[in-house]
């Protein structure tokens, strides 16, 4: 899991321009990966996490000139698909992913750190999210929190149904459920904020991933493995913790929707320690798909993850902060 920056012997960029045939397939496949949130809702959202991924490598490898063609007429075209499909609800979601994509292929040509680059990608998409929410559902009956609820529900109600659950165990699901979904609701701003540095994050990995393999040079990055988040964050999660124990309502909400987005953070220095020792034990390649699989798939684990990540912040498993020297005694 960790793509090594090209030698000065191995370094190449590609000074060819982008050719029709790279333009067609970046645009038809950002188009194909997010309609398959749109043709299969549940299982396609999967793929539709790499919709950012052509517009990455564009961007980086032909620059904002040449590169801004495949989020830009992948807009065009998919935005035109999904109006023509009735689909307009989705094209909000659509344009995020692609201005994700944009960002990251910008920031890659820029002298940041990975850590401020996802950061930066990350914030503003979220920002942007946010107000196109907040403009598309401002009028909503009972108000944009009420309005997200009942979409929720909806969409819960729409997988009961052909579930194949009996009258009382429906019942019972419903009765969970409108307990549960206002609680969702109140923290899904973290929720989106930690789910966009994850989409992040691994979009721009494969990115690396694809580009090296066509002898593009890359950024002056560490290992991926190597990887740690900044240590300031610990201080934002000790105060998002201190927030949820206060005994304002708004205070936990606020706390709670902190720990989730900083969680996401965590969770991925946690990834990074797992992958370093994967690939210092010599773990099989299809063992670790199925170690990243659960991790990010199986609540529980991730959780263990996240705290590894948090508490590798004081113990150093991975042993990479430089020890201080002794000092020498009279």
């Amino acid at each position: 899991m960790a793509p090594e920056t090209l030698t000065r012997d191995e370094e190449y960029r590609d000074s060819q321009p982008m050719t029709v045939r790279e333009l067609a397939v970046g645009i038809g496949t950002t188009v194909a990966l997010f309609m398959t949130v749109v043709l299969v809702p549940v299982t396609g959202i999967f793929a539709s996490v790499f919709t950012p991924l052509p517009s990455t490598v564009s961007l980086y490898r032909w620059g904002r000139s040449a590169g801004i063609w495949v989020p830009g007429g992948a807009a065009v075209l998919g935005g035109a698909v999904l109006m023509a499909m009735g689909a307009h609800q989705s094209l909000a979601y659509y344009l995020e992913l692609l201005t994700l994509g944009t960002l990251l292929g910008l920031g890659m040509r820029r002298p940041w750190s990975l850590s401020r680059m996802v950061g930066d990608a990350a914030v503003k998409v979220f920002l942007l999210g946010t107000a196109l929410f907040w403009l598309t559902h401002a009028g909503a009956e009972g108000g944009v929190f009420a309005h997200l609820e009942r979409r929720l529900m909806a969409l819960m109600e729409a997988l009961m149904q052909g579930s194949g659950l009996s009258q009382a165990q429906e019942a019972l699901v419903r009765e969970n459920l409108a307990r549960i979904v206002p609680f969702v609701v109140k923290i899904f701003p973290g929720m989106a904020l930690g789910s966009t540095i994850v989409f992040a994050w691994i979009n721009l990995y494969l990115a690396t991933r694809l580009l090296r393999r066509q002898r593009v040079a890359l950024p002056p990055w560490p290992q991926w493995r190597r990887w740690s988040a900044p240590e300031v964050l610990v201080w934002g999660v000790i105060a998002a913790g201190f927030l949820t124990l206060v005994p304002s309502t708004g205070a936990r909400i606020l706390g709670l929707n902190l720990l989730f987005a900083l969680g996401a953070v965590y969770l991925l220095h946690g990834v990074a320690i797992l992958a370093f020792y994967m690939a210092k034990w010599n773990v099989p390649g299809l063992l670790r798909g199925v170690i990243y699989g659960v991790v990010f798939l199986q609540q529980f684990v991730s959780l263990g993850v996240v705290m590894l990540g948090l508490f590798d912040t004081w113990f150093d498993f991975r042993r990479l902060k430089p020890k201080a020297d002794p000092t020498p005694v009279g």
